[in-house]
């Protein structure tokens, strides 16, 4: 990670490790995780910054009204198109579900934008510093859910705190 790569560049990169998108999803869909808040724990450990109670409180009050109002509506009508909805056949609302998947993820970016401006801008640290801290905050933040059991893809931490490029 460099000063210059932002959370929503960050967690794309991470999310696109093998592994890493479906245990977010698992996380999210069984024990309510908020992934925008996980990516964003894990992007204040490759800064080499740990995350603490008053971190996450501060982060979830700042977005949950977004989340709950914004993000989490758009979801539930993307996976309901996946089905059929009355006559309304699952096919025949692909454009639409395609359409409202690209205003969740622009919501998702909003919600990132806030978590951003919450934290310290990203800086330097060991590799071993910052894998430290990358786990940690992952594993807080799990603990936090009630979900420490659910360790992370092989590789995400590495990917996490592998600098830009690399």
């Amino acid at each position: 990670m460099t000063a210059r790569e932002g959370l929503w560049d960050f967690s794309l990169r991470v999310y696109r490790a093998p592994g890493v998108a479906d245990w977010c999803l698992a996380l999210q869909d069984g024990h309510g995780a908020d992934v925008n808040i996980l990516l964003w724990a894990a992007w204040l450990g490759a800064a080499g910054l740990l995350l603490t109670a008053a971190d996450l409180a501060v982060a979830e009050a700042a977005t949950r009204p977004w989340r709950d109002q914004v993000v989490a509506p758009l979801r539930a009508v993307r996976r309901t198109l996946r089905g059929d909805v009355g006559q309304v056949t699952a096919g025949s609302a692909v454009a639409l579900r395609t359409r409202i998947q690209a205003v969740e993820l622009e919501a998702e970016r909003v919600q990132q934008a806030v978590l951003q401006g919450l934290g310290p801008a990203p800086g330097a640290g060991s590799r071993a510093a910052v894998e430290a801290a990358v786990a940690a905050n992952i594993g807080f933040y799990l603990g936090r859910l009630g979900a420490a059991a659910n360790s992370p893809p092989t590789g995400l931490i590495a990917v996490a705190a592998a600098p830009v490029g690399r």
